[in-house]
């Protein structure tokens, strides 16, 4: 996780507001991790910032994070790949 924030150049206060204030929360069957989804100023453009997660001890446990390209995140979901999810923690 720590070489992939340092990659895209975020700190973990990103993370946390990703996790924490998503706009929205996913189930991706694929990988079997929670999704949370939140847009946010990237590198000077609004992106959508998607934090996978699994839950550990009742607590989030983020797994890497992806700043997506437009429409990437809507491809997801229209593919049934990830489907509305709670957010768990």
């Amino acid at each position: 996780m720590l070489a992939t924030m340092r990659r895209e150049g975020v700190t973990r206060t990103v993370v946390e507001a990703v996790l924490c204030e998503a706009d929205a929360y996913f189930y991706d069957r694929e990988t079997d991790h929670r999704i949370a989804v939140k847009r946010m100023a990237y590198k000077g453009q609004e992106r959508d910032i998607c934090v996978p997660y699994d839950i550990t001890e009742g607590m989030p446990d983020p797994v890497s994070i992806h700043p997506k390209r437009p429409g990437e995140c809507e491809r997801y979901i229209r593919s049934g790949r990830w489907i509305p999810h709670e957010r768990g923690f």
